[in-house]
């Protein structure tokens, strides 16, 4: 965290605020939310309860199988209507709409309780069942649309911070609701309850209003609306079927809803003995009340822990663990104590682990379907485990004792077990696929921009559509040959004359002829004869050439390139040296034809070295294709090394052409990628050729690798924040060295991050690096936080924490960290310590050198020296030297030497961009 230009401390956060990770600027976004759920949570609370007791007060628990048919019944009827209206209104309109039919129907549910004593029996009795099927309905409704609502506002990685708050929030709206009815129901009627119910949801319109004008939803890249982008209910369908970890998770849901319901039955069978509805209505606000606590503590202190501590994948397993413990203990015993237990794995653990967990897992169902796929599974699928579980009941019931139906449910148990395995496997693949998907939606719009097309073509093996290139010229030359030659332009020209189309009196006249390129073709034609009287025309003719104008050169030069022999290479390679760029790109482009495997001359290695560094980018192109060609072992070294200057396509030309020279690439890869002293680029490029080349040889040296980046990622991104506070103390502007090397460690510390994730995607432990790099640099918070979660599952917990703080992904560590307080170092000293300490690469040494310049600093001799002879590039030496002249200039006086060293500074800055920006 910078310190303020004033020197004033770093900003004070909260107790509550650091100890429940909330970020500076989310506190009121916070509090809304949580007071939603809260007003959520309390009138349904107080509806369920009073709901509960008019209906085993009238009918028992032996009517709960017809409650249990009709749910997913009525539930199969209003979901796709609930889609429909998410579809064409939107989550915020859907919640209004919604808060506004509580209002109506509490009102009419209280009227109607208030007035049932006078009615029929079976008039009685529907009423009943429908306020308990009312409830039920509302329960499943209500708590999909919180969270499809919530899930619009926050990320994955937002939903670990602060989805248990919110949970928190729904704890204590039940501890609320179920107070008043534990207060209450001695001295007022039932009805007094729905009514009370209508009141809250009345009270919440105004904060949805609140919530829907004040903060911006967040969209899934790739969601838009469904009926605006015409995908129906069948595309969605297609997503989920075609979505293995979806179908599991609706499995899960199913076979838990199961258990839950036979749960139920059986805490209300022992607890319905002998108590009337006032009594009733107290037992379950007690419970209630006591289940909303344990839930309180478990989402504001344990449950974001548990993430941390156990991982996403673990907290599957927590669930279906605890039903095995209470089906175990119900089996056993039917005393009260083992419906307590009951009561609590229903309302306390499902309700605080379970459903937050399933809250997390939401987010790895195909991105683009998820509000309609979470819409239709918690909709239908849980209402059909009622069904399922309602029929069971009513067949078994009459059939089976408590104990039975306890036995059973242990063996449904060990399904759900199963289902949570396979479902805790397919998880990672899930986040991997949501997040190639994203990658290939956001790239498919670039797909058809001219740019991309040229850049394709660029990327071209070497080699590929030669034949048809040939064929074409044939056509023309046979063409012009009927008409007469000298139609042919000057490529068509060298092209009939390599194919053997110019005939030898032809030829020989055209060595006479004014035009050059017909004087080159025939020279080329001769030569091809093998005699030795044309082959000493042709040599005369083609020398004559090279000593002529811009244009006869490049003539040359191309019928140098389709000879191919010694003496014609040894020419291509001392054009290379020309002063015009016209005449060194065409002898790449003729070298590129020329030359075969094993075929070279001695110093045309270091030449196209030296236009790989320096040349255009058509250039390098041709330059990568020509080192390809010649396959020399000695000069894989230096081509990595010049990696870092090379753009995107060019490192893939050149990824492409080091990985088939196989075997003798993969030991100096793996060198290049152990030493920090080279570049990111560069490392990046060695670790792809060493996983492509021998995968299982290169991945012990990846795991090494990995932990040794995180502790050099941290120390540079150490060395940054120490460099940031010492700069925001200065009393004037930084130099441009040192605030260039602040830039650059800032750079460092990211690009280890980034390398530990390539590493490990290429070891097979994460989806496609480009995926997720694409996915972390997104706009979209969702994409971010997306690509985050699915890294955590590839990754060690202290690697997860270690690597988040490098790429300041998540504010909620970050934003939170506290400089130690004291008295700076000088910054002298500092530079000293850094340079004789730090793991720098030769760009950032080189800056830290020039950043001495000015600076009182004893040590700035020994340090410059040391680099000057034993510095690993040429530009470290070469900044060395121009501190040390810089020294000597403040002894003599001399400017020159000043504006050398700002010369320097601005190609370094230069540099540093593309350094940056990988």
């Amino acid at each position: 965290m910078s310190v303020p230009a004033d020197g004033a401390p770093p900003c004070k956060i909260s107790f509550f605020s650091r100890y429940c990770k909330v970020m500076p600027g989310e506190g009121r976004q916070v509090v809304a939310f949580a007071l939603f759920a809260i007003l959520l949570q309390s009138g349904m609370t107080i509806g369920m309860a009073a709901g509960d007791a008019v209906f085993l007060n009238h009918l028992g628990a032996d009517k709960l199988w017809l409650v249990f048919i009709l749910t997913p019944l009525l539930m199969a009827i209003l979901t796709p209507g609930y889609a429909t209206w998410l579809q064409r209104h939107g989550i915020n309109r859907l919640a209004e709409h919604t808060f506004v039919v509580l209002v109506i129907f509490g009102v009419l549910i209280a009227w109607a309780v208030s007035q049932a004593e006078g009615w029929p029996e079976g008039l009685r009795q529907a009423l009943f069942i429908g306020i308990k099927l009312y409830a039920a309905i509302w329960y499943i409704l209500l708590y999909t649309l919180f969270w499809n609502f919530t899930d619009s506002y926050f990320t994955i990685q937002d939903a670990k911070r602060l989805f248990p708050l919110f949970s928190a929030g729904m704890a204590l709206g039940s501890i609320f609701g179920a107070g008043l009815v534990t207060l209450l129901a001695a001295h007022v009627p039932m009805a007094f309850f729905f009514f009370l119910w209508a009141l809250l949801a009345l009270v919440t319109l105004p904060l949805l209003v609140f919530l829907k004008k004040r903060f911006q939803p967040l969209a899934d890249t790739g969601a838009d609306d469904d009926a605006q982008a015409g995908r129906g209910p069948t595309s969605m369908l297609g997503a989920l079927l075609n979505s293995p970890f979806s179908l599991i998770l609706a499995g899960v849901l199913f076979v838990t809803l199961i258990l839950t319901n036979l749960i139920e039955y059986q805490y209300f069978e022992i607890l319905g003995r002998d108590r009337d509805a006032a009594e009733l209505a107290v037992l379950f606000g007690l419970l209630y009340a006591l289940s909303a606590l344990f839930n309180l503590v478990v989402n504001l202190f344990l449950y974001s822990r548990l993430v941390v501590w156990l991982g996403i994948r673990t907290l599957m397993l927590v669930m279906p663990m605890v039903y095995l413990l209470t089906f175990a203990v119900l089996f056993i015993t039917d005393h009260l104590w083992a419906a307590v237990l009951a009561f609590w794995a229903y309302h306390g653990v499902l309700t605080s682990l379970e459903y937050n967990t399933q809250n997390i897992l939401f987010n790895a169902v195909p991105g683009q379907y998820k509000k309609s796929i979470r819409t239709y599974i918690e909709g239908l699928v849980e209402p059909s485990a009622s069904l399922f579980s309602g029929l069971f009941l009513l067949i078994a019931v009459p059939l089976l004792d408590p104990r039975s139906l306890a036995g059973i449910a242990l063996l449904v148990t060990v399904v759900l077990i199963g289902l949570a395995l396979l479902l805790r496997h397919y998880y990672r693949g899930a986040m991997a696929a949501n997040i190639q998907t994203m990658a290939k939606q956001q790239t498919s719009g670039r797909m058809n921009h001219p740019h991309r097309r040229e850049g394709d073509a660029r990327l071209t093996e070497p080699g590929k559509g030669g034949a048809k290139t040939m064929e074409r010229w044939v056509t023309l030359c046979l063409a012009a040959e009927w008409h007469g030659l000298h139609g042919l332009d000057q490529q068509q020209a060298v092209e009939a004359a390599h194919a053997g189309l110019i005939s030898t009196s032809r030829a020989v006249a055209w060595l006479s002829d004014a035009t050059p390129h017909l004087r080159a073709a025939a020279a080329l034609t001769l030569w091809h004869l093998g005699d030795v009287r044309y082959v000493k025309d042709a040599v005369q003719t083609l020398h004559q050439l090279a000593q002529g104008d811009t244009h006869e050169r490049i003539l040359a030069i191309q019928a140098y390139g389709c000879m191919g022999d010694p003496l014609s290479l040894h020419a291509l390679k001392d054009a290379l040296d020309s002063q015009e760029p016209r005449i060194r790109h065409a002898a790449l482009k003729a070298l590129q034809g020329a030359l075969r495997q094993g075929m070279a001359t001695a110093g045309l290695g270091e030449k196209l070295l030296d236009i790989l560094a320096q040349e255009d980018s058509d250039s390098r192109l041709l330059a990568i294709d020509c080192l390809g060609i010649l396959e020399d072992p000695r000069l894989v070294l230096p081509m990595l090394q010049l990696a870092d200057r090379l753009r995107p396509a060019e490192l893939k030309r050149l990824e492409h052409t080091l990985g088939h020279l196989g075997i003798q690439v993969l030991l100096p890869a793996m060198r290049v990628l152990a030493d920090t002293g080279f570049g990111h680029r560069t490392r990046s490029l060695a670790a792809n050729l060493a996983a492509r080349i021998d995968l299982n040889q290169a991945i012990p040296l990846f795991e090494s690798i990995m932990d040794e980046e995180l502790e050099r990622g941290l120390r540079l991104r150490a060395y940054a924040q120490q460099l940031d506070y010492r700069l925001a103390t200065l009393s004037a502007k930084p130099p441009r060295a040192l605030a260039l090397l602040h830039q650059l460690l800032s750079a460092s510390a990211k690009h280890a991050g980034l390398r530990v994730i390539e590493l490990a995607a290429l070891s097979g432990r994460l989806p496609s690096f480009a995926s997720l790099d694409q996915a972390l640099c997104s706009k979209n918070p969702k994409d971010r936080a997306n690509a985050l979660e699915t890294i955590e599952q590839g990754l060690n917990k202290q690697q997860v924490i270690r690597l988040i703080r490098l790429l300041d992904a998540d504010a909620s560590i970050a934003a939170l960290e506290v400089l130690p307080s004291g008295t700076p170092t000088e910054l002298a000293a500092w530079l000293a310590e850094v340079l004789e300490t730090a793991e720098l690469d030769p760009l950032e040494t080189a800056v830290a050198l020039v950043a001495t310049v000015g600076l009182v600093m004893p040590e700035r001799a020994r340090v410059t020296r040391y680099y000057l002879l034993h510095g690993s590039t040429p530009l470290v030496r070469q900044a060395a030297t121009l501190v040390l002249a810089a020294d000597n200039r403040t002894n003599s006086g001399d400017s020159q030497e000043q504006t050398a060293l700002h010369t320097f500074i601005t190609d370094l800055e230069r540099l540093a961009h593309g350094h940056a920006s990988t």
